[in-house]
């Protein structure tokens, strides 16, 4: 599975980022889970070796697409690159989530705040009425070792 937000041209994409299908709903098929805005990712983020590291196209191009600059200032502010990888990763899936349960083909309209606590969430756009199963929308991310997880219901 190639995500879109990955595709630039003339930019490839690391074999190591790819994201998983979620598990098949109860209702039936992978669709189903995004529907309803469950999902599980998994990313090996030792896997993805950007050329340049965090000074290379793929991974200043990825970056870019978080329009937050207090969460771009963040990634950068660690100081060991496997460190900024699993920042830039935690973000990027949170934002892909809420793209793919809201329909949306880019992050342009999304706006991630996080809470006091530093946890983040989906600010706007929030579903509408006429999806009420997402009116709770929201998701978990985390990273231990290699891997960078998101979790969403």
């Amino acid at each position: 599975l190639k995500p879109s937000w990955l595709k630039r041209e003339g930019h490839a994409q690391s074999e190591a980022v790819r994201l998983a299908p979620s598990p098949p709903s109860k209702q039936g098929g992978h669709m189903a889970g995004e529907v309803a805005g469950r999902l599980r990712w998994a990313v090996n983020s030792t896997e993805w070796q950007p050329l340049g590291e965090h000074d290379g196209p793929e991974f200043r191009y990825l970056l870019e697409l978080i329009h937050e600059t207090d969460d771009r200032a963040a990634v950068l502010r660690f100081v060991r690159f496997q460190d900024k990888k699993r920042a830039l990763l935690s973000r990027l899936l949170v934002r892909r989530a809420s793209a793919l349960v809201l329909g949306l083909s880019n992050f342009r309209d999304l706006e991630i705040a996080r809470t006091k606590g530093k946890k983040p969430f989906l600010l706007r756009p929030r579903p509408g009425p006429e999806r009420p199963e997402l009116a709770n929308f929201n998701f978990s991310v985390s990273h231990e070792g290699d891997w960078v997880v998101l979790a969403s219901e």
